[in-house]
């Protein structure tokens, strides 16, 4: 890594450089870098990245193009696999569409790439995101050729996504102060000494590739693509717009806070007054999700014990499964969707009666091996021996409880048991001149089953190095331990797991970010 007291900031091949995701931190050694003084920063996502020239007109070309490539393997099934090559100074990089390949942002910014002439194209900087927090700089790149591929899924399905081939050029450094000029002053920067001899030559059309590193120092890495990239932020997008366009009134705010709920924890209790849409907002996000129909149960205001949920054992002997506990195996067995169970009108029975075994298990997880985390067993009693299955069934990481309630003479008041596990949103915003239908395109999800589940239980199972993360936990510390110094009096002050759990859930929520915000546009806090 560069020393900090470097005065000439340039990208070198293959050197580390730290990415704090926010160019007002001093350490940070990307978005800092290359944002000029008063010029246009870049946008914070991962994938690809535009930045536009300063003062350019609308749709105009960008000045850099940033293209990023995770290290991590978050997908199964994917066939769209980066590759470096240091050996013959090669990039092959897949767009980050699943649905089409046109269809998210990345893509259409290739296609606008291949509509100008190789001369007349941007410069290209390619990013390898060694871990969290760090970027390995691959080049200075020039786009060799873009064409549009297939790939035929497990399933059949025909996938297509954009395919690109670029030629790593001859500049061991590139000077950021260039990617800075022409971020002000477009092409015009290209001119000066500051631009790299191999892309003037480029600009003359002249291709020189980068020299092959020896054998000894080549390190050819296959870097799948990863869940980290803006593939979430369209999927949410997409997911938004396409709740809307279905005739539904939801603020943007809403529909993110429950999915950065089901990917904190599998337990969300939707709230608010009847008829805004409370039971229905799980089931378009399970249609416009690609994820599997939910699961529905309605409770009855006789619930005393868990019989209805999870089963007993009858006159027989024998032991008669509940519908959750159904779902809880059939999830299971299809690890390759994601299952969701509402449980309507929760409150009509005191939920701590018929859900205590579930609430206690999900609390007791432990990590799945195939992603996210799985509860310990959930029945308690001693079954037969010819249904000893059913006792070890457990809480898949791949399912989740979606409860919705109304407050009035009818209902039960939560307990501070089930208050502690849940996350709570109020659907309680009315506005009767946002109605809107229109006929959409029905396309393939760009959602996968690892895009919804929970990554961490704990504060502790975020990795040390996560850019963002410090300042999330302290702020979240700072605000309640203020609210704490008040609830003390009564004996209601909020304890380690909601600390958790807010702190987890404000840093999924910074993933998605843009899309915490209200029908008009305003930003909302995730924290709040």
């Amino acid at each position: 890594m560069l020393p900090r007291d470097q005065q000439q900031q340039v990208y070198r091949v293959r050197g580390e450089y730290r990415d704090k995701a926010n160019r007002t931190f001093p350490e940070d050694q990307f978005a800092r870098w290359v944002t000029p003084d008063d010029g246009p920063s870049v946008q914070n996502t991962g994938g690809i990245r535009p930045q536009r020239v300063a003062n350019s007109a609308p749709g105009a070309a960008p000045a850099v193009v940033y293209l990023f490539t995770a290290h991590v393997r978050t997908v199964s099934d994917n066939p769209w696999t980066d590759r470096v090559d240091y050996s013959t100074a090669t990039i092959e990089y897949w767009g980050d569409a699943r649905a089409s390949a046109t269809r998210v942002s990345g893509n259409r910014l290739l296609q606008q790439l291949a509509a100008i002439p190789p001369t007349q194209r941007p410069p290209v900087l390619h990013f390898v995101r060694v871990r969290v927090g760090y970027l390995r700089f691959s080049g200075l790149c020039a786009i060799r050729s873009i064409e549009e591929r297939e790939f035929e899924d497990s399933e059949g399905i025909h996938v297509p996504n954009l395919f690109v081939q670029l030629t790593i050029l001859d500049a061991p450094e590139v000077s950021l102060e260039w990617i800075r000029d022409r971020v002000m002053f477009g092409p015009d920067a290209d001119s000066t000494g500051t631009a790299p001899h191999a892309w003037q030559r480029y600009r003359e059309g002249e291709t020189l590739p980068l020299p092959a590193i020896p054998q000894s120092a080549l390190d050819t890495e296959s870097i799948p693509m990863s869940r980290d990239s803006n593939r979430l932020v369209d999927a949410a997008e997409s997911l938004i717009s396409s709740i809307r366009s279905d005739g539904y009134v939801y603020q943007p705010w809403q529909i993110a806070a429950y999915i950065t709920a089901l990917r904190t924890r599998p337990f969300v209790i939707l709230a608010g007054v009847s008829g805004t849409g409370k039971s229905r907002l799980p089931v378009l996000v399970a249609k416009y999700t690609g994820m599997r129909s939910p699961l529905r149960v309605s409770v009855r205001p006789d619930w005393n014990d868990s019989a209805e949920v999870l089963g007993y054992v009858d006159l027989q002997n024998r032991f008669r499964p509940g519908m959750i506990l159904r779902q809880m195996q059939i999830a299971e067995a299809d690890s390759a969707g994601f299952h969701t169970c509402i449980i309507d009108e929760m409150n009509l029975a005191r939920v701590e009666y018929y859900f205590a075994e579930i609430l206690s298990a999900a609390e007791d997880c432990v990590p799945d091996p195939t992603g996210g985390f799985r509860s310990t067993p959930v029945l308690v009693q001693q079954l037969p021996d010819e249904d000893a299955q059913w006792q070890q069934q457990v809480l898949p990481a791949n399912m989740a409880f979606v409860g919705t309630v109304n407050m009035d003479e009818s209902t039960h008041s939560f307990s501070r048991k089930v208050l502690d596990r849940a996350f709570t949103i109020e659907l309680s915003e009315i506005s009767f001149a946002s109605i809107r239908r229109e006929d959409r395109p029905v396309t393939p999800s760009l959602w996968t089953v690892d895009m919804l589940i929970s990554r961490y239980r704990r504060v502790t199972d975020v990795p040390a190095d996560d850019p963002a993360f410090p300042e999330i936990l302290s702020e979240t510390n700072r605000l309640l331990t203020s609210l704490n110094r008040l609830l003390v009096f009564a004996q209601m002050q909020v304890g380690y797991r909601i600390r958790d759990e807010i702190a987890l859930f404000v840093r999924n929520a910074s993933e998605i970010s843009s899309c915490f915000r209200t029908l008009a546009g305003d930003p909302v806090s995730p924290m709040d």
